[in-house]
């Protein structure tokens, strides 16, 4: 009931080592730390936690987590919002930014919904036709749900994702319908 190399009176999970030092080495063949200070404190951080079990359900084979970890040690994935903003949306992904703003191994950027719901709202504006429909459906969002929702993000009792939420349907409905106009009568809105 000994860890073969801290010696703590620890249950042993692999090859007489501890969950922690099992953990350990598992994080530092993924992570490559190297030189990077900020990947040593990560694997600190993680090996450190109150449950190292759950870190290490968390990084098994397979898993999103697991895959980011490796991305982050094959130096694939940068540690900027910008690199974790091109990634699919995830909970790992998120989980894993919040730890990295968090610890300071990454800067901070204020509200995250509100800038995550900016991102979106760039790419959704991005992906409508440019007949027109783009033009209108920003101007709307920018008039009718971002200034409101920039305002809510000052005030901590308000549940800014889901106000995100509701803008989110409400400007995608608001695209659909401009397209289903144009499509199905001619319709077409915003055009000059």
């Amino acid at each position: 009931m000994t860890c073969t190399r801290c010696k703590r009176e620890s249950e042993r999970f692999r090859s007489g080592l501890c969950i922690r030092c099992t953990l350990t080495d598992d994080l530092t063949a993924v992570l490559k730390p190297n030189d990077d200070f900020r990947l040593r404190r990560l694997i600190s951080l993680l090996t450190v936690t109150g449950r190292p079990e759950s870190i290490y359900t968390y990084m098994r084979r397979g898993t999103k987590a697991r895959e980011l970890l490796e991305a982050i040690g094959d130096r694939t994935l940068p540690l900027t919002h910008e690199a974790f903003d091109a990634l699919p949306r995830s909970t790992a992904a998120e989980h894993l930014r919040a730890l990295l703003v968090h610890h300071r191994m990454m800067p901070g950027r204020g509200n995250e919904n509100l800038t995550r719901f900016e991102h979106w709202l760039a790419t959704r504006i991005s992906n409508l036709p440019d007949d027109g429909t783009s033009q209108l459906i920003e101007r709307y969002a920018a008039w009718h749900h971002l200034k409101r929702i920039r305002d809510k993000a000052t005030d901590p009792a308000v549940n800014l994702e889901t106000v995100t939420h509701a803008a989110k349907q409400d400007i995608t409905e608001a695209g659909k319908l401009l397209i289903w106009l144009r499509d199905s009568h001619g319709i077409a809105i915003g055009e000059n």
